[in-house]
């Protein structure tokens, strides 16, 4: 009787470890995932800040080169600088603006 109880205790026992293990390997998978969720939205916030501190500037160059543009005459050689700052300037204002977008949908 006493060997019974001994051997059921250690049943136990063995299947309560067993338990604390699987609930600690649980708990840490969670708390990685919870880690990772917060860098990426930390990650999220600093791209979003960057973008909107990057798009009155780019607004601005956009917009003086657009005033250059109309006011060069078209066989001028500025002519196809301007127009190749002109389609950078809305390459970038696009990514910027994705960014933002892309940030204020979460």
């Amino acid at each position: 009787t006493l060997r019974v109880a001994n051997e059921t205790l250690t049943r136990f026992s063995g299947r309560l470890e067993k338990e604390v293990q699987e609930r600690t390997a649980e708990l840490k998978k969670t708390t990685e995932q919870l880690v990772e969720s917060e860098k990426l939205a930390a990650l999220g916030k600093m791209a979003n800040r960057i973008a909107h501190e990057l798009r009155n500037p780019l607004m601005v160059i956009g917009g003086f080169a657009r005033r250059m543009n109309a006011r060069i005459v078209d066989d001028d050689s500025l002519k196809r600088m301007v127009t190749i700052v002109l389609k950078e300037v809305k390459t970038l204002e696009s990514k910027v603006s994705e960014i933002i977008r892309d940030e204020g949908s979460k």
